[in-house]
């Protein structure tokens, strides 16, 4: 037990500090810096993780937004072209009609086909094209934000970064750690927690 100086002064029975109580040693600034990268070094790569699994999901729903307007640039393109062959043909009937007896029926007649080639510039096999590849695009578009997926990759990043800190804790040397980077661990940690419940899909936990 420490010796303890006691002043016994008349009124006065207060003990005094004890004499020999030596101050604990501090960890240099050097061991609590390395200490505290050690844990955020997990924490910086669990939110890179994070950013992956949106960028992935957001990858793959622009790739299928691209194709299905590109998709659709393409059909759009096929009945303009058959529109411009219709008005060449009703051009080239008109030239034909000019100059000839009985004219006037001729330019009916030609206007008449112009009016059907432009109304079968887009038929029924256009209609179906074009609902086959939207159906196609919607089915594609769930499957590239798959709410299951999603969360799969959010709760994978989420026990990678608690595996990190598990093995961090283990190898580190409680002695190289002051309060100030006990601190700003603590408050990555909660952060990570904050993140991890923002992340979760609707319907979806951990």
């Amino acid at each position: 037990m420490a010796n303890v100086e006691q002043n016994y002064e008349e009124g006065n029975t207060t003990p005094s500090r004890p004499i020999d109580a030596i101050p604990a040693e501090q960890p240099s600034p050097k061991d609590s810096t390395k200490v505290l990268m050690s844990f955020e070094e997990p924490y910086y790569t669990y939110l890179q993780a994070l950013q992956d699994v949106w960028r992935n999901s957001y990858r793959q729903v622009e790739k299928v937004n691209n194709d299905y307007s590109r998709g659709l640039q393409d059909m759009w393109a096929d009945v303009q072209k058959r529109s411009e062959e219709a008005y060449s043909k009703y051009m080239t009937a008109l030239q034909g009609a000019m100059g000839i007896e009985n004219a006037q029926a001729s330019y009916e007649d030609a206007y008449s086909n112009y009016l059907r080639d432009l109304q079968n510039a887009w038929g029924p096999a256009d209609y179906l094209r074009w609902s086959e590849a939207y159906q196609d695009y919607v089915r594609k578009l769930q499957q590239a934000w798959e709410p299951e997926a999603v969360q799969k990759g959010y709760e994978e990043a989420f026990r990678a970064y608690i595996s990190s800190l598990q093995k961090t804790w283990m190898q580190i040397d409680a002695n190289t750690i002051d309060a100030a980077s006990l601190a700003r661990i603590s408050q990555s940690m909660a952060t990570a927690a904050y993140s991890a419940a923002n992340t979760q899909v609707a319907g979806y936990g951990y």
